[in-house]
């Protein structure tokens, strides 16, 4: 069996000042960067097979900007466009992926080359931490039996939350021989602590810089946006949390110090061969009329910016209108040994990530959400009944979730 090679790089993906900024109902224009923005590539080779994912500061992705890496990456490397997956951190400091996908798909495949350039033989470990003091379910029950999404701090009504987060920090570390390091991280928290217009990774950064100061210049981080849907940084018991890049600091702070933590712990794993299986799903929905669209748009041109069933609805008319049907859901699933990845789009919610590293044949299983198109939200079946903001701007059909962890498991074997 031929040695795993591995090698990652990076490329800044940071749009000009003025750039339109993702991730809330009120239009941003960048006026500021805290901290570059970058797509983060790891390539994967065994002799036979590779792949190569690549992790961007983003909010979201789009299949425009998909379609044209893999065919910008066919071109110039001759990687086969399947095998080139890509994913969105989250960040809601970053641009809209549609407005610069040139810019973006350029920066991928150069990070891809450089990354296939670097690859060597690798070891590998790998350990499985637990964070639970800086994620919150953000959807909760409230007294007049409503469900509610970030229903303000210390709100009498509140009477808990509908769901548990997934406490999981999976950590895989790969080493060169010449030293070289990288650290994936796999957790489920939202990247919008910070708000703003003054572009960056949010809490990531943090965490990166930490664990670059105990383990050297050598080492690099790629973080892995896992199943968060229903999950963000608010604790809503609490009046004093700290507020934009301070939080987002400490809870890159606190997160990375239980990362350092799993690398100290973590064991040797073996890595080969690598498996790559996809699948597409595809999902009939009823596109919207030209005159419901119509009505969508003026209610997001006159109403006022706000989490509202009529808004967020019409913005679910829109994105049907826009995508047509059916919908095509990719699902991507890795296995590397004693490992794997599962890749797929949608903000999932925690549940579903759950279930997955739960029932997964491999050692230690990372999820990866907010790949290859943007889908939106992706609620389980009890929360699309119960309502709320995620319910109301899905795209997919219920049971939707259910089905892509179910695809991955068959995929995974």
């Amino acid at each position: 069996m031929a040695a795993i090679c591995a090698g990652w790089a990076r490329s800044e993906i940071t749009p000009p000042l003025g750039s339109r900024l993702r991730g809330y109902f009120v239009e941003r224009l960048a006026e500021g960067v805290h901290d570059p923005l970058n797509a983060k590539a790891l390539y994967l080779r065994d002799g036979t097979e590779e792949l190569a994912f690549v992790a961007l500061d983003l909010c979201s992705l789009d299949r425009r900007l998909t379609a044209r890496a893999r065919e910008l990456a066919a071109e110039q490397l001759g990687l086969a466009p399947e095998r080139l997956i890509l994913h969105a951190t989250h960040t809601h400091l970053g641009p809209f992926a549609h407005e610069h996908v040139e810019l973006l798909a350029q920066r991928i495949v150069l990070a891809v080359a450089e990354a296939r350039r670097s690859a060597a033989p690798v070891s590998a470990a790998a350990g499985r931490g637990t964070e639970e003091s800086i994620a919150f379910c953000r959807r909760f029950l409230m007294q007049d039996g409503s469900v509610r999404t970030n229903p303000g701090r210390r709100n009498p009504e509140v009477v808990r939350p509908t769901a548990p987060i997934d406490p999981h920090c999976d950590v895989l570390v790969l080493v060169q021989a010449d030293g070289r390091r990288l650290v994936v991280v796999n957790y489920a928290l939202h990247l919008d602590t910070v708000g703003g217009k003054v572009m960056g990774a949010d809490y990531p950064y943090f965490m990166e810089q930490l664990v670059r100061r105990v383990h050297g210049p050598q080492t690099d981080c790629l973080f892995i946006q896992g199943c968060s849907g229903d999950v963000n940084h608010i604790d809503v018991t609490r009046a004093d949390q700290p507020k934009g890049f301070a939080q987002a600091e400490e809870i890159g702070t606190v997160l990375g110090a239980e990362v350092l933590k799993v690398i100290q712990r973590a064991e040797p794993v073996e890595l080969g061969p690598l498996v790559y299986g996809s699948r597409q799903l595809r999902f009939e929905v009823e596109v919207p009329t030209d005159e419901q669209v119509t009505e969508a748009r003026r209610v997001l041109a006159e109403s006022e910016p706000a989490m509202r069933p009529d808004r967020v609805g019409a913005g679910r008319i829109v994105a049907l209108a826009e995508k047509g049907s059916p919908l095509v859901v990719e699902v991507d699933a890795i296995k590397l040994g004693e490992l794997a990845l599962v890749a797929a789009p949608g903000e999932l919610f925690c549940a579903f990530g759950l279930r997955l590293k739960a029932t997964s044949s491999a050692r230690l299983t990372l999820f990866a959400e907010l790949c290859h198109d943007d889908m939106r939200y992706i609620p389980t079946a009890d929360a699309a009944q119960a309502g709320g903001y995620e319910s109301w701007s899905n795209i997919l059909p219920v049971g939707a979730g259910d089905q892509i962890v179910d695809t991955a498991l068959e995929l995974l074997g």
